[in-house]
């Protein structure tokens, strides 16, 4: 377990205004107010690389892959979510998991050591409204 991400986490989050759930020894999850009655569940993991880097990965899940045709995107679905993540600088689209646990996911990764309040404010709203906007195109609302 990583006590700096937790103190860090825990300390912008308070700041922030946001409640927390601690699901593991690397995992803070959330339930992000996205308006109009609407939340988001935003998932912040720890990655350790082993040489002294630590990742924060912000992520917020929109549908499980098995509820997918062959448990697979469309051509069409991951054409889309590949140019939206060249467009996108600090946020992408990304398959989390494998088989049965695998989801699409909107995330986006930061150096814990450099993670101030601010950018973490700014990863959740980010992945929070990519994962909501694409919700609400498939007309789903899992998560």
């Amino acid at each position: 377990m990583s006590q700096q991400f937790h103190n860090t986490i825990n300390q912008h989050t308070a700041a922030l205004g946001w409640t927390t759930d601690a699901e593991g020894e690397d995992l803070i999850s959330l339930l992000f107010d996205m308006g109009e009655g609407r939340s988001q569940r935003v998932v912040i993991a720890h990655h350790d690389l082993g040489n002294g880097t630590q990742i924060v990965e912000v992520s917020s899940a929109v549908l499980k892959m098995d509820g997918l045709p062959n448990h697979h995107l469309g051509t069409e679905m991951a054409t889309m979510l590949l140019k939206e993540n060249a467009q996108k600088p600090f946020s992408n689209w990304a398959i989390d998991g494998e088989g049965e646990t695998a989801h699409l996911v909107a995330t986006s990764r930061w150096l814990l050591s450099d993670l101030d309040k601010e950018e973490l404010h700014h990863a959740v709203v980010i992945v929070a409204g990519m994962a909501d906007r694409l919700e609400e195109q498939l007309g789903v609302d899992h998560f």
